[in-house]
């Protein structure tokens, strides 16, 4: 695929699901709903399965008016209030970048996700796995509405679909590392 056509598709994707999934997650962080269950939560997602952190709960009512497909939103609330959430979003991908290798996608949508949210473009993160599947990570750092917030993203490439985990939590209280560690290390493809 030219460097001009994947950068459309990134800047596609990035309207579509990336930059929403990053300020939808921080509206949530603020948001109120659930119980604080004990135990890990098995997400049964489209395609996938993983599993949650102990106490995290469904929150997609919270997405529902969402103008892009949530395929999972799931998070730790603590008295009422949302601590950490993980989104999962997944879209069909032209098979011309469904046959290229995430690194090839993976700086534009960074840069991408970065301007969009208004932060300098993160660096790359160490390139990671997910099931098997190559995949890449960043991490924001950034002030909404007077909060620091950490926000990790994680994309992977399986079977022409472009899957992006979105982790957002509190910098007061981030344990955003081991969260996603939680959710990739979990993950297994259907």
């Amino acid at each position: 695929m030219a460097g001009a056509a994947r950068r459309a598709y990134a800047a596609h994707v990035l309207r579509r699901t990336l930059a929403p999934a990053l300020l939808l997650s921080v509206l949530a962080l603020t948001a109120c709903g659930g119980s604080d269950d004990a135990g890990p939560t098995t997400i049964d997602g489209t395609g996938y399965r993983t599993t949650t952190p102990s106490g995290w709960t469904d929150a997609r009512k919270l997405a529902a008016k969402a103008t892009f497909d949530v395929d999972r939103f799931y998070a730790k609330v603590v008295d009422k209030q949302i601590r950490d959430n993980v989104i999962i979003t997944r879209e069909t991908v032209p098979a011309s970048v469904g046959d290229q290798p995430i690194e090839r996608l993976e700086p534009e949508v960074r840069a991408g996700s970065a301007k969009t949210v208004g932060v300098p473009t993160p660096p790359a993160e160490a390139p990671t796995t997910l099931d098997g599947e190559p995949a890449r990570t960043w991490t924001f750092r950034r002030e909404q509405d007077g909060k620091r917030i950490v926000q990790r993203q994680l994309i992977a490439l399986h079977r022409g679909v472009l899957y992006t985990v979105t982790l957002s939590s509190l910098a007061s209280a981030d344990k955003g590392d081991g969260l996603l560690r939680t959710v990739a290390e979990g993950w297994d493809w259907d």
